[in-house]
C-alpha cells in the first residue's frame, strides 16, 4: 500500500518494487482511506499524511511493517513520524537505490517489535500470576500459622488434586470463590504428609 500524492516519488516507488516483485496499490490523500486486509507493507507521504487526520488514526493501527516517505528534517515532521511507530524509513525525493535495503530493516524491526511485545505481555502475565499465587500464600500462612514454603506445598497439591493451574486455585482463593477455611483439612493433612516424607 502506497500513500502518497502521484507524481515522481510515487512513480519512482512504484517501479522499484515492481521490480522487485512487488505488487503496490497506491491510494491518494484525497481518496477514501483502504482496507488495510491484504497488504504485507504500507508506505506513507508523512506531509500528506499529517495533513489527513482520517490516515494517521488508520496507519496507528496497522499491523504490518510501515515505512516513512520523509521529505523534511523539521522536527515536527520527524516527532510525528517517532510517533505513529513506523518501522523505517525513506528519504524523498525517492532514488531507486536503497529500497531493498530499507525494506528488509523495516520488516525485521517491526518482527523485532512485535517479538518484544509478545515477550512483555507473557512477563506482564507472569508477574500478575505469582502476584496471585503470593498473595494466596499469604492467606494461608495467616489463616493457619504455617511457614510460606508449607503455604506454597499446600497450595502445588491442592491444585494437583482438582486438576487446575496453581494460579487458577490461587485466583480462586483471592477472589473468595474457594474460601480459605475451606482450605484447613487440606492444610493439616498436606503439611503432616510434607513433614513425614522429610
Amino acid at each position: 500500500m502506497i500513500f502518497c500524492g502521484a507524481g515522481r516519488d510515487r512513480g519512482v516507488l512504484t517501479q522499484q518494487l515492481q521490480r522487485l516483485g512487488i505488487t503496490p496499490i497506491a491510494f491518494d490523500p484525497a481518496s477514501d482511506p483502504p482496507d488495510d486486509e491484504g497488504f504485507d507493507l504500507a508506505f506513507i507521504d508523512v506531509e500528506s499524511a499529517r495533513q489527513t487526520p482520517r490516515f494517521e488514526r488508520l496507519f496507528q493501527s496497522l499491523d504490518l511493517p510501515v515505512l516513512a516517505l520523509l521529505g523534511s528534517d523539521a522536527p515536527s515532521s520527524v516527532d510525528w513520524v517517532i510517533e505513529q511507530g513506523v518501522s523505517g524509513y525513506i528519504v524523498k525525493p525517492i532514488r531507486g537505490t536503497g529500497i531493498l535495503a530499507s525494506l528488509v530493516i523495516a520488516c525485521h524491526a517491526f518482527e523485532e517489535s512485535r517479538a518484544n511485545a509478545r515477550a512483555i505481555g507473557e512477563l506482564r502475565r507472569r508477574l500478575k500470576a505469582r502476584q496471585l499465587v503470593c498473595s494466596a500464600a499469604l492467606r494461608i500462612v495467616e489463616s493457619f500459622h504455617v511457614t510460606e514454603q508449607e503455604a506454597f506445598q499446600v497450595l502445588q497439591i491442592c491444585s494437583m488434586e482438582r486438576r487446575i493451574a496453581v494460579e487458577d486455585l490461587s485466583a480462586m482463593i483471592v477472589s473468595g470463590e474457594l474460601p480459605v477455611p475451606a482450605l484447613g483439612a487440606d492444610v493439616k493433612t498436606r503439611i503432616f504428609n510434607v513433614g513425614e516424607s522429610q
